[in-house]
């Protein structure tokens, strides 16, 4: 029997749209998941792909999941791909509770529900609970302060939930996640109008629209992560992605003091500082 796995997030063109593809292609029974299927593009019509419906953010849905995969399992599941993910763009103090809770719905919430209902899958299979985590959580990216909190709380969900699966023979992956090029870099505007923020608009935009261009493309992302995940011994972490290895490099040499000048200047920060301190 081939090998199975559950993957949130694959709309079309999307890093879970490509991890789908990929899987696969290696010989997996693959349940690619979308708020709407209609969204997945051609996966419906992939060999060995099942395209099914999840609202990440609805505990019936994630129940409805679970009910036809293990109808379909025989009650194991070799991997669950935590995927599905939301990003707004926004400064922190533009930002409100109700994004705020939006993004946490989305990012952490809805992950948390999904794995507990999966879990007894998950465990009969001695399988494997992968993440797409996020560079995010570990570096202060401007513009990121609501995704980057709900990354860095997913991260301590993900270490715990290593420790406590060890007993059942569960590996527990987190794909630490840099630049990938997707539908997420939509351009969109990050500043409030009235923002103290709107007189370096332009730079912010500038900044966005370099993080895009120098993206990984999708494809080559899935070939480098599932390479590493179907391993005997796959790794805990997975750094890919643009940008992954220098904010490795940072956090191990503990570094992260350099990020205050990087990215001040990199999103006009440190400009906005210098006209601050004339108006005085």
């Amino acid at each position: 029997m081939a090998p199975t796995i559950v993957i949130t997030g694959c709309t079309e063109g999307s890093i879970g749209y490509y991890l789908a593809k990929e899987f696969s292609s290696r010989g997996y029974d693959v349940f690619a998941t979308a708020r709407r299927p209609d969204s997945t593009g051609d996966l419906q019509d992939c060999a060995g792909v099942t395209v099914l419906p999840l609202d990440i953010t609805s505990k019936d849905s994630i129940q409805k999941l679970y009910e036809d995969v293990s109808s379909k399992t025989n009650g194991k599941l070799d991997i669950l791909y935590n995927n599905a993910g939301k990003m707004k763009r926004i400064m922190a103090i533009d930002s409100t509770r109700e994004q705020a809770e939006d993004t946490f719905n989305t990012n952490l919430f809805g992950v948390i529900e999904l794995n507990t209902t999966f879990a007894d899958l998950v465990i009969a299979a001695k399988g494997r609970f992968v993440f797409t985590g996020s560079c995010g959580a570990i570096a202060p990216v401007p513009t990121l302060s609501i995704y980057n909190a709900s990354k860095a709380a997913l991260h301590a969900y993900i270490n715990t939930l290593r420790i406590e699966m060890s007993p059942f023979g569960v590996e527990v992956v987190n794909v630490i996640t840099g630049g990938v090029k997707s539908h997420i870099w939509n351009a969109e505007r990050i500043s409030k109008e009235d923002s103290p923020y709107t007189s370096i608009q332009e730079k912010l935009d500038e900044a966005n629209a370099s993080s895009a261009k120098s993206s990984t493309d999708p494809a080559v992302y899935a070939r480098k992560v599932v390479s590493a995940i179907v391993r005997r011994n796959p790794p805990a972490d997975i750094w890919a992605g643009a940008g992954a290895s220098v904010f490795w490099f940072i956090d191990r040499l503990n570094l992260r003091w350099m990020y205050r000048f990087v990215f001040a200047k990199m999103y006009g920060l440190d400009s906005l500082c210098t006209s601050q301190d004339k108006s005085r």
